[in-house]
C-alpha cells in the first residue's frame, strides 16, 4: 500500500477500508474542543453532507407518515359516517367507536409538533466572531440535535399512527362480524 506522504505512512489503513490515502492539504484546520477532541476542517465537512443527508430522510419519512395519516381520517370518518347511518344497532357503537378513534389517532399524528425550530436570525448572531471551522462545529452540532429531537416526534407519530390503524382494523372486522350476524 502506498501512501502520499509520512504522516498517512504512519496511520494505521488496512487495505480493506483504504486502498490509497491522499491527504489534499497538510493545512487542513483542525478544532480542539474542551474535552480533547479534536475536528479536522475537512471531517466536519463530510459530517455536515450527511446530517443533512439524514435530516432529508427525516423530512421525507415524516412528509410520508402526514400523507397517511390523512388517508386514516378520511376513510375512518367516512366508515364511521356509513356505520353509523346503516342502522340504529347498538352493536353498531363499537365499530363506529373503533373509527372514530382511528380518526382521531390520524388527527393526532397530522398535528403539528412543537420543538426545535430554525431560526435563519440566530445564524449570523451564532456566526459572529466564530472562524469558519467553528462555525461548521456549531451546525453540526445543532444538525444532531435537531435529529435526535425530530426521531422522539417521529416516534411519537409513528405509535400514534400505529394505534390509528388497529382502530381502523379493529372497525372494519367489528363491523364485517355485525354485518355477518345480521344475514344469519
Amino acid at each position: 500500500m502506498r501512501h502520499s506522504n509520512d504522516h498517512a505512512a504512519s496511520t494505521n489503513f488496512t487495505a480493506s477500508t483504504v486502498a490509497h490515502a491522499k491527504f489534499a492539504s497538510m493545512q487542513d484546520m483542525k478544532l480542539e474542543i474542551d474535552d480533547g477532541v479534536e475536528y479536522f476542517d475537512s471531517t466536519l465537512d463530510v459530517a455536515l453532507v450527511e446530517l443533512r443527508r439524514l435530516r432529508d430522510i427525516q423530512i421525507a419519512i415524516s412528509t410520508s407518515m402526514y400523507s397517511r395519516a390523512s388517508i386514516l381520517v378520511s376513510a375512518s370518518a367516512i366508515a364511521a359516517t356509513f356505520t353509523a347511518a346503516a342502522s340504529s344497532d347498538l352493536w353498531l357503537l363499537l365499530p363506529s367507536a373503533c373509527f372514530i378513534f382511528a380518526a382521531l389517532a390520524g388527527v393526532r399524528v397530522i398535528f403539528p409538533a412543537m420543538g426545535l425550530s430554525i431560526d435563519a436570525s440566530k445564524i449570523m448572531e451564532v456566526a459572529r466572531g466564530l472562524s469558519a471551522i467553528q462555525l461548521k462545529y456549531e451546525f453540526a452540532t445543532g444538525l444532531v440535535e435537531e435529529y435526535f429531537h425530530q426521531d422522539r416526534i417521529l416516534r411519537i407519530q409513528s405509535t400514534w399512527s400505529r394505534c390509528g390503524l388497529i382502530g381502523f382494523i379493529a372497525g372494519t372486522i367489528a363491523a364485517a362480524a355485525i354485518a355477518f350476524m345480521a344475514i344469519i
